[in-house]
């Protein structure tokens, strides 16, 4: 699943394609996240995407159920920083 959601992400990472990808890949990375909920770096990923939809509360949501392990890690730092 983690290289599932790898690639979703890279699909919205370029501005023109991400208005009409946002809504189809948001869902199915959801669906991923709902499937496998404790896997960490599912959530870090739909984060980022939640980012990428200025969806920014829900980033902030999504990285607040991170385990102490992971709330650390370099990505989940740089991601917080970009929320603030």
């Amino acid at each position: 699943p983690e290289m599932r959601a790898a690639c979703l992400l890279e699909v919205v990472r370029p501005e023109s394609s991400r208005a009409t990808t946002l809504p189809t890949i948001t869902n199915a990375m959801y669906a991923l996240v709902s499937q496998y909920p404790n896997n960490m770096e599912l959530r870090v990923r739909y984060a980022e995407l939640m980012l990428y939809s200025r969806q920014y509360s829900y980033a902030e949501q999504t990285l607040a159920t991170l385990t102490p392990e992971t709330i650390n890690a370099p990505q989940v730092l740089a991601l917080r920083a970009w929320l603030r």
